[in-house]
C-alpha cells in the first residue's frame, strides 16, 4: 500500500513538473517559444500513449505489480 502512495506521487509530480521548469529549459538552451511547445507536446502525447497499454497490463497483473515494475526500471 505504501509503495501505491508513493507511486501515485511520483506519476503526478511526473506529470505536472513539465510545466514550471519550462522557462528554464527555454534559457538553458536558448528554445524559442515553438520549440519549447513541441517538447510539451512530445511529453504529453507521449505521456498518453504509454497509458493505453500499461493500463492494458495493469488490468491484468494489477496496479501494484505496474507500480512496482515502474520502480525498478526507472531507479
Amino acid at each position: 500500500m505504501l509503495l501505491n502512495f508513493f507511486g501515485w506521487i511520483f506519476i503526478y509530480a511526473d506529470r505536472t513538473i513539465l510545466n514550471p521548469i519550462m522557462p528554464n529549459i527555454q534559457s538553458h538552451f536558448d528554445l524559442n517559444n515553438s520549440q519549447l511547445g513541441l517538447i510539451s507536446s512530445v511529453f504529453f502525447l507521449t505521456y498518453t500513449f504509454a497509458q493505453i497499454p500499461f493500463a492494458a497490463i495493469a488490468d491484468y497483473l494489477g496496479k501494484k505489480w505496474v507500480i512496482g515494475l515502474g520502480f525498478v526500471f526507472l531507479v
